[in-house]
């Protein structure tokens, strides 16, 4: 019985091999982000960020929609002398149905969280988080898409905190108008020494929106106007504080044409983030939130004039300049940003980028 076993396992082992179809990608994500902030005082720093992620991996593609992969993602900051600035491991299973994927295990960050707004996720966070720890799972249909998904960001033990971040979002477009909301919620825990001190935050943030989509209506490549409400969930359990609950308005307009283009989004209501300032509530922290420090205050505006350099579906490069306007004060921010993915890899739901008639292609002839 044994023999017959080891022979039967052999040859659906040789039988799945021989269904298999290896796979590989090598990604390279480069930033380059200068800011000239002018509210250090009020916890918005300047400051300058260059560096570039590269993530080889490779895997294994059986059964048309099952896969198993592996790599790493390396950080090399520029002007450091070091060969990988931090690293992180890849390693996931993921499953392509007909309406449903799955991806466990360690992927990209960005896949998952690249829609969301900068109150939610901010740039920094995008540039230096480039693996995502946990599930994620994904509801397609022409109409409708449903993301969830769950980022396991500490592991407990006597010296760190358990921490996790779960999520979801959805969009609804049945025409040129849609509707859908994102939210996500941070939970901060003991670590295994079980200070009594030690009380377990959680802290989240809920966006509604709705809007239009004229892209292609009309001369202009895209055209979008979205308005949203923002509310902060945040709390300190042990009775150490309620439930607070910032709220406010979030309204976003982009216009692109050949290549060129601008968006402004502005925010008006309370100041997000109640407790990252740990002097005012003894439990909090600027960790406990990704949004960026900006909608601290009350009235924020941002414009961004963008120069889109190339936008493929293997390379995508822009530039922009952006202006931010917060407590009478006005910054700026320079941005260059490049991405390059080759392989041979199915990336799963992710929309194509489509080739555009860049202006500056024509100029430059």
């Amino acid at each position: 019985m044994r023999i017959l076993s080891l022979a039967y396992l052999l040859f659906m082992l040789t039988t799945t091999m021989a269904s298999a179809q290896a796979e590989w990608n090598v990604d390279y994500n480069a930033f380059l982000d200068n800011r000239e902030y002018k509210n250090k005082e009020n916890g918005v720093y300047p400051g300058s960020l260059l560096g570039g992620w590269l993530t080889p991996s490779v895997g294994y593609r059986f059964e048309e929609r099952h896969a198993l992969y592996g790599g790493a993602a390396l950080l090399q900051e520029f002007g450091s002398d070091q060969f990988a600035d931090q690293y992180r491991y890849v390693a996931y299973y993921q499953f392509l149905g007909k309406y449903f994927d799955l991806k466990v295990g360690a992927f990209s960050f960005t896949d998952v969280l690249g829609d969301y707004p900068g109150i939610l996720v901010s740039d920094s966070i995008f540039e230096y988080t480039p693996v995502m720890t946990g599930v994620t799972w994904q509801l397609h249909r022409p109409k409708l898409v449903v993301n969830s998904w769950l980022d396991w960001v500490g592991r407990q033990s006597d010296a760190k905190h358990e921490e996790f971040v779960v999520g979801s979002d959805l969009k609804w477009k049945p025409s040129f108008w849609y509707a859908g909301f994102q939210t996500y919620l941070r939970h901060y825990a003991a670590t295994a020494l079980g200070d009594p001190d030690d009380h377990v935050t959680d802290a989240g943030m809920t966006y509604l929106f709705a809007g239009v989509d004229l892209s292609n209506r009309f001369v202009l490549d895209s055209l979008t106007l979205q308005v949203g409400y923002i509310i902060e969930e945040s709390r300190v359990r042990g009775y150490v504080t309620p439930w607070i609950k910032p709220s406010g308005f979030l309204v976003q307009l982009q216009a692109e044409w050949r290549g060129l283009g601008v968006k402004n989004t502005c925010y008006a209501g309370d100041g997000q983030y109640a407790l990252s300032d740990a002097n005012t509530y003894g439990y909090g922290g600027s960790f406990l939130y990704w949004g960026d420090p900006y909608y601290r205050f009350s009235l924020y505006n941002r414009t961004d004039f963008i120069l889109r350099i190339l936008q493929s579906d293997r390379v995508q490069a822009y530039f922009s300049y952006s202006l931010h306007y917060a407590d009478h004060l006005l910054s700026s921010q320079q941005q260059f940003m490049l991405r390059v993915n080759i392989g041979n890899m199915k990336p799963g739901r992710l929309k194509a980028r489509r080739e555009q008639n860049q202006l500056w292609k024509s100029i430059l002839k």
